[in-house]
């Protein structure tokens, strides 16, 4: 039996596949509204550098350049948590703890598959003052 999923939008915009009901912790996020349902089409874009498959809304990818329809691929948002490696989402964060808190949901929300050193990591800039 195939198990009920969901689309939701994190706070750094990035939309995650997440199996439902939801686990505490993120529908603690969308009581909270820092976690979003989605209710329009989402559509799988290739995701980069061997990290998998990404959504983006259906409208997005066709709205965009032509090029970039054409090949099913969404316009990079320069505001979303990049896909690849730790040092490439740390550099992304920088010093900015809302950042860090979005690549922390973004991270966590692959479940099993969360990279611990990227969470510890993320964790302790946000527990810093």
């Amino acid at each position: 039996m195939a198990k009920d999923t969901g689309f939701f939008r994190g706070q750094g915009g990035t939309i995650f596949k997440m199996d439902l009901p939801l686990r505490e912790n993120y529908q603690d996020q969308v009581d909270k509204g820092t976690l979003i349902p989605i209710t329009e089409a989402v559509v799988e874009v290739e995701g980069g550098e061997g990290e998998g498959m990404h959504y983006r809304l259906a409208r997005e990818v066709n709205e965009g350049p032509a090029e970039t329809a054409a090949q099913g691929q969404a316009p990079e948002d320069p505001d979303a948590v990049p896909a690849g490696s730790i040092e490439k989402v740390l550099e992304w964060v920088g010093a900015d703890k809302d950042r860090a808190a979005s690549a922390l949901d973004a991270e966590q929300a692959k479940g099993d598959k969360a990279r611990s050193s990227l969470v510890k990591t993320l964790s302790e800039m946000l527990e810093t003052a």
